[in-house]
């Protein structure tokens, strides 16, 4: 992991997700593993945790360590 990666990671990922068809089935194979290897990471899944979908009635899901909306 380098500075650079950090840096470039969240563009290649957002770039990737535009058109995913097209992105994976391009010559870029070595950038495709490259953002597969950090979309794996225990970094990138720790703090990108998937929260369900919050409807009007249920009640508002705070994150860690918040006790209002304050």
């Amino acid at each position: 992991m380098t500075l650079a990666d950090v840096a470039i990671f969240p563009f290649v990922r957002q770039f990737a997700h535009v058109d995913r068809d097209w992105f994976f089935a391009s010559d870029y194979k070595a950038l495709q593993a490259w953002l597969n290897t950090w979309l794996d990471s225990n970094h990138f899944k720790a703090i990108m945790k998937k929260y369900p979908k919050w409807t009007p009635e249920q009640e508002p899901h705070y994150f860690p360590g918040e006790n209002s909306q304050d």
